[in-house]
């Protein structure tokens, strides 16, 4: 039911519309997805839809896939879809061996289209999932965000550098509470810093931040923090607005980011930003469709 059609190497046009495909497609064309196998496909159903998705592989593990789905497919030809997906064998293995997995699904009109297909509960073990993935996404609006700030006197705004990892690893494995994988995590900031835009805010002359941004390879906002002894002085939103700018001017999309549904305050200062809550974690629809294919 669906053909594979033939993507133009090099540059990709980036789509007008404010999703995340369309973040991803800008990432890969900046380069950001670091040494990352980066692959575009194009299907074309047989009532002429197009569905375009793009997948990374590092090694043989498979860490990131994003799918942009036709904003009138019918909800049996998008199962059909993923299924198709889900199918492959050497995407199922590459799952398996994935120490870290992120698969985003998405249409412009996404909020219409989970909604529905939460609705007509078209996807089975979708409740338990909903708990192991508490996350939900948001992305910036353009006409919404605004990329001016204004720091006290005593701040100042750098690029985070290598000498910057090790503090950076820590704070996040201890918000995160995720002591048993520090390597790895260790690696991931490392290469959010060597590879992508970065942001710290320093205070006087000192070496080390007070506060600080980074970004994954997905155009994801990623381990935002201010140290608590320079809270309430408005530098998260400071740091929202720089990354967002530098992200904006190096690679033309606005940033995105993923918050969980208990973390209230990220959330407030987000969606207070302009940024717009996504409904749905589609990394439990996939795995949903993935679980029925093993059974």
């Amino acid at each position: 039911m669906f053909e594979r059609m033939v993507d133009p190497p090099g540059h990709l046009s980036i789509p007008p519309e404010e999703t995340l495909f369309r973040i991803h497609v800008a990432m890969r064309n900046s380069d950001w997805f670091g040494k990352d196998e980066v692959n575009l496909e194009s299907y074309r159903s047989s009532d002429g839809l197009v569905y375009r998705m793009l997948y990374t592989l590092s090694g043989t593990h498979l860490s990131f896939m994003s799918v942009q789905l036709p904003n009138s497919a019918p909800f049996d030809e998008i199962y059909e879809f993923l299924n198709s997906i889900a199918l492959r064998a050497n995407l199922i293995n590459c799952i398996r061996n994935s120490p870290i997995f992120r698969f985003l699904m998405q249409s412009a009109e996404y909020n219409q289209m989970a909604t529905s297909m939460l609705d007509e509960k078209l996807f089975g073990y979708l409740e338990q999932d909903r708990e192991t993935f508490d996350h939900q996404m948001v992305i910036a609006s353009n006409d919404k965000v605004s990329l001016d700030y204004c720091l006290p006197l005593e701040y100042k705004v750098k690029s985070l550098s290598e000498s910057h990892v090790a503090m950076v690893t820590e704070s996040w494995i201890k918000c995160i509470k995720q002591t048993g994988k520090k390597q790895l995590f260790k690696e991931i900031v490392k290469d959010n810093i060597d590879s992508r835009p970065s942001i710290g805010i320093f205070y006087k002359d000192e070496q080390f931040p007070v506060g600080w941004v980074t970004l994954y390879k997905t155009g994801m906002i990623a381990q935002l923090h201010v140290l608590p002894s320079h809270q309430r002085k408005g530098l998260g939103r400071v740091l929202v607005r720089a990354i967002s700018k530098r992200v904006k001017k190096m690679s033309g999309v606005l940033p995105a980011t993923c918050i969980s549904r208990r973390n209230e305050e990220s959330l407030k200062l987000f969606t207070t930003e302009g940024f717009e809550l996504q409904p749905e974690n589609y990394q439990a629809i996939f795995l949903s469709v993935l679980k029925r294919n093993q059974h």
